[in-house]
């Protein structure tokens, strides 16, 4: 469990767009509980602390500490046969997702989906590995400014 758990908590960070710090925080959780598996000095984590990440990752404790395919480990493999990355597309989401509720704007799941799309084209054109943050700010403007 263990080299899956760091693993799976890190890639969750990146996609969630979030800190350490902040996930302890959001989870209820002390203040180094995460840092600790992370570094492995908490190899065996309890169920309280694995269900208090998972939740804050939308998922369960079996898909939290469940290994990854030894291919899924290449960054190549983000990018599926078709040209999609999987880890962009759901990095421009959180991005989308997060500042729309920090600055209380109400998006329908259409405008959801083109401002996902857009950000995500926008970051595969300028050969971006992140969303930039910038753009999306950009987005939700426009869409205040056209309400």
């Amino acid at each position: 469990m263990g080299d899956a758990l760091k693993s799976n908590i890190q890639k969750n960070l990146e996609i969630h767009n979030i800190t350490v710090a902040e996930l302890e925080r959001r989870a209820g959780l002390k203040s180094s509980a995460v840092r600790n598996i992370l570094d492995g000095r908490s190899k065996n984590p309890n169920i309280e602390t694995l269900r208090a990440i998972a939740q804050e990752f939308n998922q369960n404790i079996d898909e939290l500490t469940k290994p990854d395919d030894a291919l899924a480990e290449s960054p190549a493999l983000n990018v599926n046969q078709y040209g999609f990355d999987h880890l962009l597309f759901m990095k421009a989401y959180n991005e989308l997702l997060n500042k729309a509720k920090q600055h209380d704007i109400q998006i329908s799941i259409d405008e959801m989906l083109e401002y996902i799309k857009q950000v995500y084209e926008y970051s595969i054109e300028c050969d971006l590995k992140v969303i930039d943050e910038r753009f999306v700010k950009y987005i939700l403007r426009k869409k205040i400014q056209d309400s």
